[in-house]
């Protein structure tokens, strides 16, 4: 047990360095769908998991292009072949990280998607 004192104090049990991923719910006309796994397995919203994960966000395909963004920093642009991103997250210290998603149709039509990871102790 440890005193967690991020965003207020209180009592949380110490299981060891994990990732708690929040999917967004409810996708709308505008969105594009993503399915996040975890070694194969589908992750779901809140879902804890180790930090050294392969964790893989998956788009849906027959975009013109994607563009993926980690905490505003672009990590992987291509077009079409990067609707998968699979961020390493080895090495990543206690905190919350954003994924977020810009693809756009041959239509010129933009679509985005933000899932937020959260590293904890």
């Amino acid at each position: 047990w440890f005193i967690d004192t991020s965003d207020s104090c209180k009592l949380a049990k110490q299981t060891g360095m994990g990732l708690t991923v929040e999917i967004p719910i409810g996708i709308t006309n505008d969105d594009i769908e993503v399915v996040v796994t975890s070694g194969g397995e589908p992750v779901s919203a809140d879902t804890k998991i180790p930090v050294s994960s392969n964790l893989v966000f998956t788009a849906t395909e027959g975009m013109s292009s994607y563009t993926w963004t980690l905490d505003g920093e672009e990590v992987n642009k291509a077009s079409p072949a990067a609707h998968i991103y699979s961020p390493d997250t080895s090495s990543w210290i206690k905190g919350s990280y954003v994924v977020y998603l810009e693809a756009k149709d041959s239509e010129g039509k933009y679509y985005s998607y933000t899932a937020q990871i959260t590293v904890s102790e």
